[in-house]
């Protein structure tokens, strides 16, 4: 038995190696998200407004990323498949939760900022 669960602690510690290499990709990727947001279309709204959508899309990029990671990490401590169903329902179910509420959120902003540009004359000038 001492063989079995050797092997499964390679495969764990391998696989916690990946996701913490892939969270790092992640990070670097969020970081390149948030430089080209900063030179979006939005720069010709006023700052607070653009800053609100863009750093909502940021935070619910970041926090999606972040329950995709936690998941991977509950399934590395899974011990039967009893866990990794519960561990799966559990995110499947939280997931769409927060995936309704940002996209009620962000369309909101979306339309304050679409009729925060329409109050406003069209400058093609620069």
């Amino acid at each position: 038995m001492d063989k079995d669960s050797k092997p499964s602690a390679s495969a764990a510690e391998i696989m916690s190696q990946a996701i913490g290499q892939a969270q790092t990709a992640m990070e670097n990727y969020l970081s390149m998200m948030q430089k080209v947001m900063a030179v979006s279309p939005w720069t010709q709204l006023e700052l607070k407004t653009r800053t609100d959508l863009s750093e909502k899309m940021k935070k619910y990029a970041e926090d999606n990323i972040e329950a995709a990671f936690e998941y991977s990490r509950s399934l590395t401590h899974s011990k039967d498949l009893q866990d990794i169903v519960k561990a799966q329902s559990d995110f499947a179910r939280a997931q769409f939760r927060s995936l309704s509420e940002q996209m009620k959120s962000l369309y909101e902003a979306a339309t304050r900022e679409a009729a925060e540009a329409m109050k406003k004359p069209f400058n093609f000038s620069s």
